[in-house]
């Protein structure tokens, strides 16, 4: 399969709520440290939210918002306190990887050794995870690059590393 029905499988994967289940070790999986499936995870467009739960800056950007709510719903995307989604803004490294981690339902054990990643900061775990199952690497041998924008050749890489953690599923 090429990877156009690589990237195909893991989109339908998240879609199709019948699917899920649990990993287990492979000897043909990344070997930086244990991991598993969380399970199912799916991302389908939802209707309406709250108006108490409600994105306050979605203005212009209509067209998207059944999508934004459903992955808030599942967990992938969080509401700040201001209420604001800026979806005009970048995205950095680790709220990509928030957001990978959380659609697919990624869990690892291990550790990680990346000087600007501390066990303190939010997004510690899903850049744990990501590290662990060998879909990210660091922009550096020891930096991972915590607040730098994300490019879309590194979301795509991610994204194909995904792909490939699944084939060796």
């Amino acid at each position: 399969a090429d990877f156009e029905d690589e990237i195909s499988d893991a989109i339908s994967e998240i879609n199709d709520s019948g699917s899920g289940g649990s990993g287990g070790s492979s000897g043909s999986k990344p070997q930086k440290g244990g991991y598993q499936s969380a399970g199912e995870s799916v991302i389908v467009p939802s209707s309406t939210p709250e108006a108490n739960s409600k994105y306050t800056d979605l203005s212009g950007f209509e067209w998207a918002q059944t999508y934004i709510y459903s992955l808030k719903e599942k967990g992938v995307l969080t509401m700040s306190a201001d209420r604001k989604f800026r979806p005009a803004d970048s995205v950095t490294r680790e709220e990509f990887v928030k957001m990978i981690v959380c659609a697919f339902g990624l869990k690892a054990e291990g550790d990680i050794d990346f000087s600007d990643v501390s066990e303190n900061d939010w997004y510690y775990e899903y850049v744990k995870t990501a590290y662990l199952c060998g879909i990210i690497n660091g922009t550096s041998a020891d930096t991972f690059g915590s607040g730098m924008p994300i490019t879309r050749e590194q979301m795509a890489a991610i994204v194909y590393r995904y792909a490939e953690f699944k084939k060796a599923d």
